[in-house]
């Protein structure tokens, strides 16, 4: 019947209309991380312990537990390898600033060790 077509249509349009405000509140209550000019990040998430840099891309094969990342981009390192396998946890400075704080696994191997940035650890440093 198109009257009952049209109401299914009606009440989908207001189903994605409620799900898109309520992603894009999430999203602009979700705090960001201050860069400086050159996009380097000022503060840490809690439970960040320092900022590195993507040597290399990663296209992880678990994404639900696995961190997907692009070269040069950098990634707040929560934890450290502590058994010898070569991954750490961590998340993406885009991924904060969207929302995303949710640690995830990611190879060591694939970061810039060089490019290790320690963020004072005082109280305006962390949110």
């Amino acid at each position: 019947d198109d009257d009952d077509f049209q109401q299914y249509v009606a009440a989908a349009d207001a189903a994605t209309a409620a799900t898109t405000a309520s992603a894009a509140a999430t999203a602009a209550a979700a705090p960001t991380v201050p860069t400086s000019p050159d996009g380097v990040p000022l503060c840490l998430p809690r439970g960040g312990r320092y900022w590195v840099r993507a040597a290399h891309a990663y296209a992880p094969t678990d994404v639900a537990n696995e961190l997907a990342f692009e070269r040069r981009e950098w990634l707040c390192v929560v934890e450290e390898d502590s058994d010898g396998d070569g991954w750490w946890r961590g998340c993406r400075l885009d991924g904060v600033n969207s929302g995303d704080v949710v640690p995830r696994y990611f190879p060591a191997a694939y970061v810039d060790a060089a490019s290790v940035w320690r963020v004072d650890r005082g109280a305006d440093a962390q949110f």
